[in-house]
């Protein structure tokens, strides 16, 4: 378990927290979101910017990342890679995938991308991103192409999508706003 605070951050291990904020360059002292990779990546919004440490350091700030995450972060979200790196999104600022590398890919409308209102993200076993979007619904990349989910008549259905997850046998589910729960 992990918290960020006004104080900076910390981890439970067990029995009491241990501070883990960074101590190299700037202060934690004002962590709103922390998200956690499986490579012990920590990416914090902290002083109202996205920063990543490793091992209780910042690293250095990409510049992307200072233009993208700017204004009003309440509705940042993160999902970690299969292979490696996290995604971010938030309701109008598109899709940003973060690799191991440091290098950053902003998906919006400019880059083909169908919409900016991303609800939610799912990176399933096989390497496919299920992405729910307002008006658009739920849409699968693959091989880096978008391709809207329709229904049986091959129609977009133009639900918004606000969650997904895929269960135990592979099948993918989708959480829509006044349409209730669908399997895929």
């Amino acid at each position: 378990l992990w918290v960020g605070t006004d104080k900076g951050t910390a981890a439970w291990d067990g029995t009491k927290f241990q501070t883990m904020t960074p101590t190299n360059v700037e202060s934690a002292d004002n962590v709103t979101s922390l998200f956690l990779t499986s490579d012990d990546h920590l990416w914090a919004l902290n002083n109202g910017r996205m920063q990543e440490a490793v091992g209780r350091r910042w690293l250095a700030e990409t510049p992307l990342l200072k233009s993208i995450f700017s204004g009003d972060l309440s509705e940042v979200n993160a999902r970690p890679g299969r292979r490696g790196g996290i995604w971010f999104f938030n309701y109008g600022g598109g899709l940003l995938h973060v690799g191991t590398d440091g290098e950053v890919q902003q998906l919006t409308s400019k880059t083909g991308f169908p919409r900016e209102f991303v609800n939610c993200l799912l990176e399933d076993r096989e390497g496919n991103c299920w992405i729910g979007m307002r008006a658009v619904g739920l849409i699968r990349v693959r091989a880096r192409r978008f391709q809207p989910v329709v229904d049986a008549t091959g129609k977009e259905t133009g639900k918004v999508a606000k969650s997904v997850c895929v269960d135990r046998n592979g099948a993918v589910w989708m959480g829509t706003l006044g349409y209730g729960l669908e399997r895929l």
